[in-house]
């Protein structure tokens, strides 16, 4: 008899332990940032100068079903860290850009387009650091600001979805790609 309770208590904590993590996701993803209208620093670079530094971000957020309909929510969190950097010429001077880190926490609205494709809108507050510098200076941003994203994700099995989004926050365009693993 104990040995049936024993079995019977680790199958409904396995059971609820599944159910309760059924909805969430973490993901990696790709990030272009690219500025086309200001940079980093007003001093540094000069207004309508273009540049473009890319980033890795991990996820994760919990998936919430709104009753029996096509919609959900999920919020979410990323971080995500920049790789190489991009040079522009201000004043026949070279200006290196890179990214430092990014940061951003979302809530994503989700509609239900068919059985393998979402469609998704996101606010998302966010914070990227940028350094730029030049042979004789070092100038860097670091700010929190308010942004909105959209996006399409396809669904190839129910565990894994493939999603782009393109995300807007003041002047920083975001064109980000990557892979969501739901558990």
């Amino acid at each position: 008899m104990k040995i049936l309770k024993a079995i019977l208590a680790v199958s409904f904590t396995g059971f609820f332990c599944n159910t309760a993590s059924a909805d969430w996701n973490f993901g990696v993803s790709y990030m272009n940032f690219s500025d086309n209208s200001s940079t980093p620093t007003a001093e540094v670079v000069e207004q309508n100068d273009e540049f473009s530094v890319k980033a890795m971000a991990l996820s994760v957020g919990y998936l919430y079903s709104i009753g029996n309909s096509d919609f959900s929510v999920m919020p979410e969190a990323r971080y995500g860290y920049g790789f190489g950097d991009d040079t522009i010429t201000v004043d026949d001077q070279k200006v290196v850009v890179e990214a430092d880190h990014f940061a951003a926490f979302s809530l994503r609205g989700i509609y239900q387009l068919s059985k393998n494709f979402v469609l998704f809108a996101q606010p998302s507050y966010g914070n990227l650091k940028l350094k730029a510098s030049t042979d004789d200076s070092r100038f860097s941003q670091d700010e929190w600001q308010f942004g909105m994203g959209a996006g399409l994700s396809y669904s190839s099995t129910r565990s894994v979805a493939f999603e782009v989004m393109y995300e807007k926050f003041d002047d920083i365009d975001i064109m980000s790609a990557g892979v969501r693993f739901r558990f």
